[in-house]
């Protein structure tokens, strides 16, 4: 039996900061990324808290939050901490760090079976909530749902699903996916009572387990200001559970209407970490020849982007046909590997499949 987790005390994450401010500062300017900056320090012994507490500190420092100096590499200058100045006429807050930005490699992936887990561990919280989120519909949401769900499972993760979607309950009709169907919004008002029976569903889960709330676009606003409204993130917080949100951008036409979504995700939820799940199947993410990484958003609020996921381009003639008949059955990709009597369209598939298992473990979510 294995021993339990420790868990570290309450604000031992920020002493720990505090106490090697400098030395994280030291690495940033010889451009390590968070994950290489909590490995190192992790092996020399001089931190005991997990990544995902890293991000966080790191992100409060960055807002000037835990009351020192902003993070920022060495020949930055701090941004000034006059407390007349109004927020709105700050100056943004340096950038001390980079997103981990996540590609599908063209070359053989590592088995995950061989993957250690400690190195996409999370830790020191109860469980994972992970909630999707993107005003634009049509363009993946609930596939990437879908995904996670898959990854989380077939890693031997305990999840909960739970599909808001009070338009097109996408999720729910995966009918091999253990997915409750909430109806938490009635005429474009969020229903009190039913969202109340959400969150016990959330605020009660097991340690270690997982949570997916797909959330419909025609919604995202509404269940967005009632989140806000009764402090949701900072109940599941207080608890201990790690609280995400996923958001999707798409090539194509929807281009700037899902950077539209993703940047009234951020500015509403200003501390909580968002995963950004780049969509190429409608089209290349570009904007005026440059790519997401070059984009306004990615500058103004990359620093709260806790990783960003790439999926995998596609040949819409092979493998493109594929996973729309995938999407359209409601199939996962195991059943779907299993059943399919092809044996061109099962190694399409399987590729695929093992290039999302490896992309979404190293996104440091599934902890």
């Amino acid at each position: 039996m294995t021993a339990a987790k420790q868990r570290i005390p309450r604000n031992m994450a920020r002493i720990e900061f505090l106490a090697l401010r400098e030395e994280i500062e030291a690495l940033l300017a010889k451009g390590y990324d968070k994950r290489k900056i909590h490995t190192e320090l992790t092996e020399k012994r001089l931190i005991t808290m997990s990544y995902d507490a890293l991000c966080k500190v790191m992100l409060k420092a960055t807002r000037n939050e835990l009351k020192v100096q902003s993070i920022a590499v060495a020949d930055t200058p701090a941004a000034p901490t006059d407390p007349v100045v109004s927020p709105a006429a700050k100056p943004p807050a340096p950038r001390s760090f980079q997103p981990n930005v996540i590609k599908a490699r063209s070359d053989e992936l590592q088995d995950p079976r061989t993957i250690d887990p400690t190195s996409v561990f999370l830790g020191g919280h109860m469980a994972t909530v992970h909630f999707i989120q993107q005003g634009k519909g049509g363009v993946g949401k609930s596939v990437i749902a879908s995904f996670l769900y898959q990854v989380l499972h077939h890693q031997g993760k305990e999840v909960a699903a739970f599909d808001t979607d009070p338009v097109n309950a996408t999720l729910k009709g995966y009918k091999e996916f253990k997915v409750i169907q909430v109806d938490i919004v009635r005429q474009g008002q969020v229903d009190a009572r039913a969202f109340d029976e959400l969150l016990e569903g959330l605020y009660s889960l097991p340690e270690n387990s997982h949570a997916i709330v797909d959330n419909g676009a025609s919604s995202f606003l509404a269940l967005g200001n009632y989140m806000k409204d009764i402090g949701l993130i900072q109940i599941l917080e207080e608890k201990g559970h790690q609280v995400f949100f996923h958001s999707v951008v798409t090539g194509g036409q929807a281009i700037s209407d899902t950077i539209t979504g993703l940047k009234v995700l951020a500015d509403g939820f200003a501390t909580t970490p968002i995963v950004v799940w780049l969509n190429p199947f409608f089209g290349e993410i570009r904007l005026d020849g440059k790519g997401f990484e070059e984009f306004k958003i990615y500058q103004e609020y990359g620093s709260k982007f806790h990783a960003i996921i790439q999926l995998p381009h596609v040949n819409k003639d092979t493998l493109g046909r594929d996973l729309e008949e995938l999407f359209a059955k409601r199939q996962g990709f195991q059943t779907a590997i299993a059943s399919c009597q092809y044996i061109a369209v099962r190694s399409r598939l399987k590729r695929y499949w093992e290039q999302l298992i490896g992309i979404v473990e190293q996104a440091g979510i599934t902890g």
